[in-house]
């Protein structure tokens, strides 16, 4: 990485040095008369790189503003971090769309009030390095999230480009219990202007059960139909089990449900049918007959995506649960959907109130007395509906159902799984997810660890499955452990471009920003016919699709020393689709692709690997054509050569799921072992070539 040089000389608000002293600290000068100089920010582990600033006023720079924030010169800018206090309480949040000069910093904040640059108060370690990164698109970029997260020691680099699940499982579940599995009213219909509201700035799309996202145009990467949803549902919970409803007899199916009913010619005319079912808001005292049931029906009459009940529905979704509210044996428009995730919890945040119950609450002047609401940026450090219970938050020890005393189907054995436990108990079945949570994954790592991997993702604003929140909400997170992160709203913003077809990635200043990267991407105020051509969507438009390939590949060039950028012809035979790698273990044959850099053949140094795997559907020779610019950009040296290894993710024979494994150890298929699978072909990538 190039080194960058900035001036000592301190200018306007002062002070905040490692030898400042309140009486030697430059005299604070307010960058704008709406501003106004205060006490340091105090934060574990840093120190002030500039003085503390409180905006009441600044300009608008769509929902959020822009202020200038002092700067102590001799702090390099990827050092630097963004430190807050809201309602007395202080935090980090990522410096968003910076511009650097030698004495401060301009940037976006999402509200109003005071901030201060700071910077870890010792030197960090002698960064080490593996050479090697570990990335993806879509399912591969959710896969990338969570198995390069998870083993911090093997990876140096983890870019994750538009996954979907989204990086944090703690906000997906969320999403799938409020939206996709969500829209019911416990007395019975549909209530989906109920539900939730979408958090502030986010650019959130809400669903239901009855009407999940549906996009039509380009840009999208998939045909959002119910069958696609219900195709994807299922091999997610193959992948990772089932999210909704805990069975211990198998990870997959419902309880209840037997696994030869899998096995039925026509398990949509067959339904099983569960007596004493109990569920808190739809079937609390278990009188109402809880059935498996179909759906799929697509059609144009109400829209694609929406649910038509006069439409046949032939799809089974097998994972979860209907309320059979008329006991006709099929869920009807309506009838409600199971999930249980959890015991009941009052999500009021650690001070044990709610908001409304706080002194001081007023709905439209003070709608959050104690500063302890959650938001994934605004406030990544908040208790209160974070929509997950922390220690200290009450509960009700009554089960998973939710409803105290209650033997869950009598005629199958009478259980409920942690009622009585003297502990808060979480569906089983979601270890696996939260096994891919960043941010617990985050928290898990020590100082040391955190400090030398280095994550980049992207994410469109109009992502159907809302990557893009769940991409913030790792990233607010990131920010609150001390991970220093740069945040951009487009890649104009990033490359210093007046548009996107002006941006180039060669003109991005990646030593004037913090190692960890995250782009949404998108127009806020693009027209209908900007957005039907693909802006901000899970692939974007072809410019956007560009800039997110180009742009992970000179992140990486930007974080990995010393690489090779002689110049060779792109000549001889360096891609190679096709290869194929029996794994020793499951015996599954798994292909690969593998692109070599220009000179490789001709020359005897090694080159760092990126491991980098495909989208739900595709194939790892689907991915060569798209980065074949790249190996141009190394034969030119505007990037340094590097291996590039394409991972198979694709459902083979024998694997049990449709279009994607989402490159996870399948706790249902004994052969869809994927991640080890992933480091049994990177051992032999090792062995076959000459890898740094």
């Amino acid at each position: 990485m190039r080194k960058i040089f900035v001036l000592s000389a301190l200018v306007g608000c002062g002070g905040g040095g490692e030898s400042a002293t309140p009486d030697a600290a430059p005299a604070c000068t307010p960058p704008a008369a709406s501003s106004t100089c205060v006490e340091d920010i105090t934060v574990a582990g840093m120190r002030a790189a500039g003085a503390a600033i409180t905006y009441t006023a600044a300009p608008a720079d769509g929902p959020r503003f822009r202020v200038v924030l002092p700067r102590e010169g001799s702090v390099a800018a990827p050092a630097l971090h963004l430190a807050t206090l809201r309602k007395g309480s202080s935090f980090l949040l990522p410096i968003t769309d910076a511009t650097v000069s030698a004495d401060r910093v301009e940037l976006s904040v999402e509200e109003l009030g005071t901030y201060q640059l700071v910077t870890p108060a010792t030197a960090p370690a002698e960064r080490t390095y593996t050479y090697r990164a570990i990335a993806g698109v879509s399912m591969g970029g959710f896969a990338a999230a969570g198995i390069g997260l998870r083993s911090p020691a093997k990876w140096d680099l983890v870019a994750d480009l538009g996954g979907d699940p989204g990086p944090s499982s703690h906000y997906v579940l969320t999403m799938i219990s409020d939206y996709l599995f969500g829209g019911f009213c416990p007395s019975g219909g549909l209530c989906a202007g109920d539900q939730r509201a979408v958090y502030a700035g986010q650019h959130e799309l809400s669903s239901s059960f009855e009407k999940f996202v549906y996009q039509s145009g380009q840009g999208v990467g998939l045909t959002l139909n119910r069958n696609l949803y219900m195709k994807a549902t299922r091999d997610l919970a193959r992948a990772l089990g089932n999210p909704a409803l805990y069975n211990p007899a198998d990870p997959y199916l419902p309880p209840g449900v037997p696994a030869s009913w899998l096995a039925l010619p026509d398990r949509c005319a067959s339904p099983v049918v569960l007596q004493g079912f109990h569920d808190r808001r739809f079937n609390p005292d278990g009188s109402l007959p809880v059935i498996t049931f179909c759906d799929g029906g697509d059609g144009s009459r109400l829209g694609l995506g929406v649910f038509d009940p006069e439409l046949p529905q032939e799809n089974p979704i097998e994972v979860a649960l209907a309320v059979d509210r008329n006991r006709n044996g099929r869920r009807d428009s309506g009838e409600p959907v199971l999930a249980q995730a959890g015991e009941p919890f009052a999500d009021v945040g650690l001070d044990g109130k709610a908001s409304s119950q706080e002194a001081g609450y007023d709905a439209a002047t003070n709608p959050d007395p104690a500063g302890d609401d959650w938001h994934p940026l605004r406030n990544p450090a908040g208790t209160e509906n974070n929509h997950w219970r922390d220690e200290g938050e009450s509960y009700e020890d009554v089960g998973l159902d939710g409803v105290a005393g209650t033997c869950q189907m009598p005629a199958a054995g009478c259980f409920d799984h942690g009622e009585g436990d003297g502990r808060f108990t979480l569906n089983p079945g979601l270890a696996r997810w939260m096994a891919n949570d960043a941010g617990l994954n985050l928290t898990a790592m020590d100082a040391a660890q955190r400090a030398r991997i280095a994550v980049y993702a992207d994410a469109g604003i109009r992502d159907f499955f809302n990557s893009h929140v769940a991409t913030s909400t790792m990233v607010g997170k990131m920010a609150t452990l001390g991970m220093p992160i740069a945040m951009w709203n487009g890649f104009p913003r990033l490359g210093g471009a007046t548009s996107e077809d002006r941006y180039d990635f060669e003109k991005v200043m990646w030593g004037q920003m913090a190692p960890n990267v995250f782009v949404r991407y998108g127009n806020p105020d693009a027209t209908t016919p900007q957005i039907e051509a693909g802006d901000g969507r899970h692939v974007g438009t072809p410019v956007q699709l560009v800039a997110r390939l180009t742009t992970v590949f000179a992140w990486i060039d930007s974080r990995w020393p010393n690489g090779d950028r002689t110049r060779a012809d792109v000549t001889g035979d360096l891609y190679l689709d096709g290869q194929r790698f029996v794994s020793p273990t499951t015996g599954r044959e798994i292909p690969y692709a593998v692109a070599l850099p220009p000179g490789y053949h001709t020359s005897t140094a090694r080159y760092p690997a990126v491991f980098f795997m495909h989208g739900y559907g595709m194939s790892p020779d689907d991915l060569l054509p798209p980065v074949a610019l790249m190996a141009t950009y190394m034969g030119e040296g505007r990037l340094q050569k590097m291996i590039m290894v394409f991972v198979d993710g694709r459902c083979r024979e024998g694997d049990g799921c449709e279009a994607g494994t989402f490159f996870m150890d399948s706790p249902v298929s004994p052969q869809a072992q994927m991640e080890t699978h992933l480091y049994q072909l990177r051992a032999e990538i090792e062995r076959l070539y000459r890898l740094k």
